[in-house]
């Protein structure tokens, strides 16, 4: 099996210009800092595919949330 891998070297530019159409996409206070990371790296994949898988944790995997620890009562 092989892959392609891009390479996109994102700076402060690219948060500041895109910053009034990311905070306008939410509805509410929002305080993680990677939506913008996230943001710009999603309009520049959107160039090379239609569909991207991405994660930034193991919350799910290795039970990090509370509603998880009900399953062992």
């Amino acid at each position: 099996m092989s892959s392609n891998h891009h390479e996109f070297i994102i700076s402060e530019k690219d948060l500041t210009a895109n910053l009034h159409e990311i905070i306008l996409n939410f509805d509410e206070p929002f305080a993680d800092s990677s939506a913008l990371a996230s943001y710009v790296v999603a309009k520049k994949t959107k160039d090379f595919v239609k569909v991207a898988l991405t994660g930034d944790g193991g919350d799910e995997v290795f039970g990090g949330y509370n509603k998880y620890y009900i399953g062992k009562l």
